[in-house]
């Protein structure tokens, strides 16, 4: 019933497990035969919505959006290595990034901590 594409991934949601996997195999097949595309096995999941779905830096749930893993700790690291520096100018534009980067998630106390010791209004 509901689907999300962004550029080569796709996601289907539905309610029953075996359903799905029928669909996967049948959209394999369709790639295969009709657009002479590849798509290994391996690369098709069926899995828990509960589960959250990792899609462009962030982690899906139904109720929430998060920031994967990676960001947060990157975008710490970053501002570790703007503090270091003596908040040189080189780092400044990173460090905003990230910030304008974690606005689109739930991380309202990350954020904080970045503009709060970065001196960011």
């Amino acid at each position: 019933k509901y689907y999300l594409r962004y550029n080569d991934d796709f996601y289907i949601i539905g309610v029953d497990r075996e359903n799905l996997s029928v669909i996967g195999e049948n959209v394999r097949q369709f790639a295969a035969n009709e657009l002479e595309l590849n798509i290994p096995p391996n690369k098709i999941i069926v899995r828990n919505i509960n589960s959250g779905v990792d899609i462009l830096g962030a982690v899906l749930y139904p109720w929430r959006k998060i920031p994967r893993r990676r960001l947060r700790v990157r975008s710490l690291r970053c501002l570790t290595n703007y503090c270091r520096a003596g908040y040189n100018s080189a780092s400044w534009p990173k460090l905003v990034s990230y910030i304008g980067l974690l606005k689109h998630s739930q991380s309202f106390w990350l954020q904080e901590k970045l503009r709060l010791n970065a001196n960011v209004l």
